[in-house]
Formats: C-alpha cells, structure tokens, sequence
C-alpha cells in the first residue's frame, strides 16, 4: 500500500482509537443506577428462535428501524456503509438497476440469472432468488440484520458470505402511525407513511404502509452533435446527427437526459391474525414500481484511436469512408468524446446505423406476498410455516457513454418464485437443548428478452466468423431446490454451549438458450447438484456481559451457466463455489452497558473460487466439444489444435482460482455521557491465492477483491430542553479503502491504476427538532456533508498493459453534497 494510503488510514484509526479511549474513561465515572441511559437490548432471530443480540454466537451487525432512520440509511444499498468487510455498491449503467452485494469478499455483480448471488437477501424470511430485485427499499422495518460468514445450514444455498434480513414491523393493533414528508436537492421530494389499527379487538391488526420517492440525476447526459455546434466546432461531428429540438439547439443548451435520477411508489399491507394464544397467521402484500434514469457513470478516457478492432469509437458514423478501410487506423480519437467534467457525458441511447433508439429508464415493478403460521403445539413445541411468492418484471437498456448506442442492448426479464418452508423447534433435557428441524422447496422461473446490438463488437468478431449486427434474446431459465436441515444449541453447563447444525440441499436446473439471430441451442442445458452443509461452535459466558465464542462452518454458491456463449460447445455449466470458515468472536458489554465492544476474526478457505476471463477457443468453432484447449486473450493456439498458431475463437472462460481470505470485524457503541451516543464499526480482510500468474485462472497478488480497510464512525447527542422539546446533532464519517476492478486478463507487468478504485471518506449530517408532545419532527441532511468528490467504481476494459489502455476507462461519479428538510407528524 502507498505511503499516502497508510498515512491517511492511520488517522482514521487513531480517530477510532480515540473514540474508544474516551468511551471507556468516560464510562469509568458514569453512575452505575443510571438505568435510563444504558444501551438498549436488541433481540434477533439470526438462529430462528429470539436471542438477546450479545448472547448470539455470530457475527451480527443489528440495525434498528430507528437507527436506520438517524443514519438515513434508505436501501439495501446504503448498508454497504456501515456493515464491517462489506461491497455493496451502486454500478454504472453497464449492469443497469443492480447493485453488486458482497460480503466477506464473496459477492455477485452480474445480473444474468444463470449465476447466483453469493449473500442471501430475505424478506421477512422469503428468500429473493437473483441479484435483481435485491436493491430494496427500506420501508416500515422493525430492523435489519447482516449476518456475515457462511450461513449453509439455516439459510442454505448462496449464503457463503452471508445473509442479510429485512424483518417488517408487525401490526399491534394500537392506532398508531406517522406521516412523512421529504424535500431536498436535485428536485427531491418523498412522502411516506403508516398506519396500524385493530379490526377485531385483541385478534385481528393490520398495517398499511406506503412510499413515494422522486430525485432527478446528478449527472447530465449531452447531445454530442449540438455541443460541438455550441463550442464552435462542428466539424468533430462528422455526420452524426443531432437528437436535439432545434430551438434548444440555437440556445446552447444541449441536455438531453440525466443519469443516476430515480422515481419509486410502493405499498405494503400485513394482517396479523390471533384467533386462540397458541396460534398466530400473518398474512403481508406488498407492491413496488420503480422507474430509473441509467446509470450515473461518465468516460473518463476513450480508446486507443490506432486500434483497428476499436469497440468504442463508431468511426463510420463520423467519417463514412473509414467503413471500407477497415486496417487503416481511426479517424476519430476517443477522448473526443471525454467531457472532461465527471458530471457531464456525450451519451445517447440512439443507434443511427441500425435505426434504433433504446428507452432511457429502465422499470422494475416488484409483487410479493408472504404468508407465516406459528402455532405452539405446547409448552416445548413450536410449528411454523413459511409461504413466499415473489414476481418481478424489469427492463432496461444500456449505452457506452458515447454518442452513438452501438455495442448496447435491452433487457427485459420476468421473474417468478415460490418458496415453502416448515421449521419445527423444541426445548428438550429441562430445556438445556434448543433445537430446530424444518424442510423447505423453491422453484423459480426466469424469462431474459431484449436485443442486443453489435456493432464495432461485430467488426472485432468478424474475423472468427460471421457476426450479426444484431440479435434477439430469448433465454429461459429455471431451478427447483429442495433442503432439509437440523440445528441444535445444547447447554453443557450454564456458561458453556455448543451448537451444531447441518443441511442437505438438492437442486436441478434448466437453461435454454435462443440468441436468434446470433446462435440457439434448441436442446436445454440440464445441471444440478446436491449438497451438504454443517456447522460446529462453542461459546463462552465468561461473566452476564462477556461471552466469547469459536465456530466452523461451511456455505456454498450454487451451480451457474455460461450465460454468454459465442459457439455451441460454449454452453456449458459452471461450477459452484465453496467456503470452509474459521471464526472466533467476542460479545462484550462494560459499564453498566453503557459501552458494547463486538468482535469477530475468521479464516475462509475459498475453493472453489470461480474467476471469469476472456480467452480463445482453440478447437472447431463450429463443433460442440470444448475441448482442452482454451488459452488467455491473445495468445495464440498450440500447434497441435484446430485453430493452431491462431487466436481462437473468443470465449469466456470460468475457472478456479481458489485461495484463503482472512479478516476481523469490529462493531462499537457507546453511551459515555449522558445523552451522547457513540458507534464504530471497523473491518479488515485480505485474500491470497498460490495460482501462478502464467495460468489462464490466475489472480494478481496486489488484486483487492475487495477493500483491505473500511470503517465508520458516528456521534449522536440529545439536547433537552425545559419545554420536553428536544434538539439532536447526529454526524457519520465513512471510509472505503482501495479497492481493484479488474485486470484479470492481464498476466504481465504491475496491476494498472486503470484497475484501481482510490479509497474514499465521506461525511453524513443530521440535525432533528422533536416537539414536546413528540407529535411531530423536522430534521435537516446532508448527505456528503463536505461536498468531496470520490469515485464510487471504476471500469477498464479488456486488458492493460500497465502503461497504455486498449480500449476505455469509464466511472461512477459520487453524488455530490445534497441537502433535505424532513417533516414527520406521528399519530397515536
């Protein structure tokens, strides 16, 4: 690591340090019978039975609904800030609506349904099958937990590098509710709401919530004809028509579009029936429409302008000549197309060769209903069932951050599931053992359409064979899994347990391939696998506030496909992934639970650990037999194949580059004074591989899969006033350390800062006024309170030689300062 990014995370741990310091010498004066002001018990379901949070042997971060609201933590994507060793993040438009989730450095950013996500996201325990559909929103949660680490035996398949559990607020029947209004930067404004009324007295209780939420994008997309016009030289437009109104046009303004803008309306209803006070029904729908600019993300360098098989610049469209003189090199540099100003970009969703125009939103409207029966069979035995049904629909296009739409395509895809599960616990041995047993079933079914265009791309490809200029998509996907499992927590003394746990899983899989146009492959792709999955821990109550505990545990990620063929033989499954996990943790409380240290530190053995590159098929293209011979990108075929002293088709290529990741976790808070609060969280992780950087498998020893260091810091105080109004100052710092983004196909040289994401801190805000009666609040944000500027990711395609792109950079801007006015009016 360099000098300067030592330096700057040595401040930020010894600002934590610092905190911690004044944490415990503050809590050394602290009146011990100052009940009121110690840290609030959190009771969580992580093992399917309640446990106090500090008594749970896992590495849990545990949100509350109400420390999600001081926070301003709004998504699933937003937890990727204060979550220790997480990679959870906005993409650019390339991926469309989807955000990459990843834990503990096992993670998923395609989202193509032929892979799977590595962390389990669940709502109310209904687990959602695909990356898609993943970036939730947070509404009406009573909390949030992220349990990180495998999670094989009670979450099962996709859970290697964790789960995270949205857990909604239940109907209590109290006639009570809030109404919420929010107006800020960027055009903002969102309303929200809930109210929670009895039907029956004492039996029937429903819930209604709902949301809508709107925010123009921060980045603008330009008519690249009419900015030329604008700043005198039209000429660097070739031929490329203009998209613009003319009168717009004469007046210099040449926004066409916004990126990173959203608009969303959703509502949920839950019904929560007790007809005797063994059995409880609770029933939930909920709705979600969600309408999205692309992707805020901006070129940051176009393609080298010598490159003849160039997939950035349509040079054609500028200088019609240079079609016919396909080796002579381009016309056209692509830096032309560089704004220079990272909030700016020449980005039309127009294709003039082909006559297409791609819709600038994409939508996603989501229809989920749930439905769970628990019933107490006695005083030692408990049933519960578990129906879920989750049905998606989203489309979306993409660009390349040029002016022309080539090389882009439309997705629309439709997602349907259905999941039952039944669990059964019990106390047993004068309730010395808690155990659970339960089966569960899910089917699913994915529909993937659009089009897909070639362009340059084809060009590129030509040379192994005829290439459309374009194709339809028509892929079906489908997965039926069944799981049994079994988990017991057996008390060998009062302060000594030990937990066990397993589950077997079998799935079966089927993809069926039609690119018309391109390539279908009329028989389906059949896979599967079963699977087996365990656990062993031993913890610890050293004292009512320490206990400490150590674990093995194992997770899988479930078979995928090759969801991008070129060639027939290229349709082929992909192993799944495995992770053997070594942890041991600390849950502390000192200070009369004025101060709560939590620490975890663990060894994963990753293998298999599944690793993408570009490189050539070298046996008959047109054949369906891969055969051995798969070499990396640009290298040529060995003599005795098919395709010999050639490149080989292109394919992409999935093998194994296994290693072991290791890491600690800490999450801090602290209540030293009265009416101030402190949290911090912090985490370390680091992943080595012995695979040899001559194999086509291989990882680049300075290869960060994801952050080395990340951490926050947070202080909240209460100011009351003599009137019972009360004023709160809340401030979070957030840090990102650097991070890779690719470069897997390069196996020379140093890794290119073309590959590297700059670490990154960013400030929050907060400043809330409560009333006296505590009916209603007003509380002012500012997200990115210092208004610094930061890359949230970066790209490079294709290979690098450390000195010179081949192709591109592109980037995703951060958002800059935005400031909001919240007004919140409770009722009951």
């Amino acid at each position: 690591m360099e000098k300067r990014n030592c330096n700057k995370l040595a401040s930020k741990l010894l600002g934590l340090f610092l905190v911690l310091v004044l944490a415990l010498s503050c809590s050394v004066a602290m009146a011990q019978d100052d009940d009121e002001f110690m840290l609030e018990e959190i009771q969580v379901t992580a093992q399917f039975t309640e446990t106090n949070l500090q008594e749970t042997p896992i590495a849990i971060t545990a949100v509350t609904g109400v420390m999600l609201e001081e926070q301003n933590i709004q998504s699933v994507e937003d937890l990727g800030l204060i979550i220790p060793n997480a990679n959870i993040r906005q993409q650019g438009n390339g991926r469309g609506p989807n955000a990459q989730i990843g834990l503990r450095g096992v993670d998923q950013s395609d989202y193509m349904p032929a892979f799977e996500p590595g962390v389990g996201v669940y709502v109310d325990d209904i687990y959602n099958g695909t990356l898609t559909g993943s970036t939730l929103d947070l509404l009406d949660l009573e909390r949030v937990e992220v349990l990180r680490g495998p999670q094989g035996t009670l979450f099962g398949k996709n859970s290697l590098g964790g789960a995270i559990r949205l857990i909604s607020k239940l109907p209590q029947g109290d006639n009570t509710g809030h109404f919420q209004v929010t107006a800020g930067e960027f055009d903002r404004l969102d309303f929200s709401g809930s109210y929670d009324f009895s039907v029956l007295d004492d039996q029937l209780f429903v819930r209604v919530s709902g949301s809508s939420k709107n925010i123009n994008g921060y980045v603008d997309r330009l008519d690249y004809t009419c900015q030329m016009i604008a700043n005198g030289t039209p000429e660097l437009a070739g031929s490329l028509p203009s998209t613009m109104n003319s009168n717009k046009m004469r007046q210099g303004n040449c926004k066409i579009g916004e990126k990173g803008g959203s608009q969303s309306d959703a509502a949920k209803i839950m019904f929560r029936y007790l007809p005797t006070n063994k059995l409880e029904i609770n029933l939930s729908v909920d709705y979600d429409d969600t309408e999205k600019d692309p992707g805020a993300s901006s070129l940051l360098r176009g393609a080298d302008p010598t490159n003849s098989n160039n997939l950035w610049v349509q040079a054609n469209i500028i200088d019609p000549t240079w079609n016919t003189k396909p080796g002579d090199a381009l016309s056209i540099v692509g830096d032309d197309f560089v704004t220079g100003n990272p909030y700016a970009v020449y980005e039309s969703l127009n294709d003039p060769i082909l006559g297409l125009r791609y819709p600038d939103k994409s939508n996603e409207v989501h229809t989920n209903v749930a439905a769970k029966v628990d019933y107490d069979i006695n005083d030692s035995i408990h049933i519960k069932g578990i129906f879920g049904y989750r049905e998606y629909d989203q489309s979306f296009a993409t660009a390349n951050m040029t002016p022309f739409a080539f090389n882009g395509y439309y997705i629309d895809q439709h997602h349907e599931q259905t999941s039952y599960e039944v669990r059964l616990n019990g106390l047993a041995f004068d309730d010395r053992l808690d155990w659970t047993v339960g089966v569960y079933y899910f089917d699913s079914e994915t529909h993937m359409g659009g089009y897909v265009t070639a362009g340059t791309f084809g060009h590129f490809l030509n040379s192994f064979g005829a290439w459309p200029t374009g194709y339809d998509k028509n892929d079906d996907f489908k997965t039926e899994s069944k799981s049994a499992f079994a988990h017991a927590i057996f008390a060998i003394t009062d302060e000594l347990s030990l937990t066990a746990g397993a589950r077997y899983t079998d799935e079966s899989k089927e993809y069926v391939f039609d690119n018309t146009g391109l390539l279908t492959i009329g028989e389906p792709l059949t896979y599967g696998t079963d699977h087996k999955d365990w656990k062993l821990s031993l913890d610890y109550q050293f004292t009512p506030d320490i206990m400490v505990y150590a674990m093995a545990s194992t997770g899988f990620r479930s078979e995928g496909a090759n969801p991008r063929p070129f060639y027939p033989a290229q349709l082929q499954d992909v192993p799944g992934e495995e992770i053997l996990a070594y942890e041991i943790g600390a849950k502390t409380d000192f200070f009369n639970n004025r101060l709560r240290i939590n620490a975890a530190a663990f060894l994963n053995d990753y293998d298999p650990r599944l690793n993408r590159v570009l490189g050539g098929q070298c046996t008959d293209i047109n054949g369906m037999d891969p055969g051995e011979y798969v070499v990396p990108y640009g290298t040529a075929c060995p003599v005795d194949s098919y395709a010999a002293g050639g490149p080989g088709g292109p394919a992409f290529v999935y093998l194994s580059a296994p290693g072991t990741s290791k890491g600690f976790e800490l999450d801090v808070t602290a209540r030293p004074i009265q009416n101030l609060t402190l949290n911090a969280s912090l985490g370390y992780f680091k992943y080595e591989t012995d695979v040899p950087r001559d194999d086509l498998s291989w990882m680049h020893p300075d290869y960060l899969i994801q952050p080395e260091w990340n951490g926050t810091l947070g202080a909240q105080y209460t100011i009351h006033f003599e009137n019972g109004s009360v004023l709160m100052p809340r401030i979070d710092m957030f840090y990102q350390g650097e991070r890779s983004n690719g470069g897997l196909n390069t196996t020379t040289g140093p890794i290119s800062p073309y590959h590297v994401v700059p670490d990154y801190t960013v400030y929050n805000a907060r400043l809330t006024y409560e009333a006296p009666d505590s009916k209603w609040s007003v509380s002012l944000d500012a997200q990115n309170l210092f208004d610094d500027f930061y890359w949230i990711d970066t790209y490079a395609d294709r290979g690098d030689d450390g000195v010179t792109p081949l192709y591109d950079k592109w980037a995703v801007p951060s958002p800059p300062r935005m400031i909001s006015l919240t007004f919140r009016r409770n009722f009951g």
